[in-house]
């Protein structure tokens, strides 16, 4: 029989001891504390600055791109080694990842065009600039 935590024949599953319920709890709860401590540290570390605010939403960009790379073209690739996807249907997902890159490159550069400051003006930090808000009191 299998034994507590212990994942089927032929699966590697590192449970560290602990019974697979258990070892899901630590998990969930290790992995959701990350966002609170974040925003205690952003908190703390207010105001940062631009160029490392931007450093940090290139990390994470880069992370959400390679999970998403991994998970979805990694399966892809493993069902055409097995040969249970054929040449057809990998040249679709290929084209559908070079043609969601492309529409994401597009939109992207319209966007910047979309928010530059206008008539010679420069904004403060010599790129992009959100339109002005409207005067008056804060809401609430």
């Amino acid at each position: 029989g299998r034994g507590r935590g212990r994942a089927p024949a032929g699966r590697h599953h590192q449970t560290f001891g602990m019974g697979i319920a258990t070892y899901a709890l630590v998990a969930s709860v290790v992995s959701g504390i990350s966002l609170p401590l974040g925003a205690a540290l952003g908190i703390a570390f207010s105001p940062v600055g631009d160029k490392a605010v931007a450093a940090m939403m290139a990390v994470g960009a880069g992370a959400l791109l390679f999970a998403v790379t991994v998970e979805m073209y990694a399966h892809s690739l493993h069902k055409f080694r097995e040969g249970r996807l054929g040449m057809q249907e990998m040249l679709c997902t290929i084209a559908a990842a070079a043609g969601g890159a492309f529409f994401y490159l597009c939109i992207n550069r319209k966007l910047e065009h979309m928010f530059q400051p206008g008539d010679g003006e420069e904004s403060a930090d010599g790129g992009l600039s959100l339109p002005p808000t409207p005067a008056g009191p804060p809401p609430g």
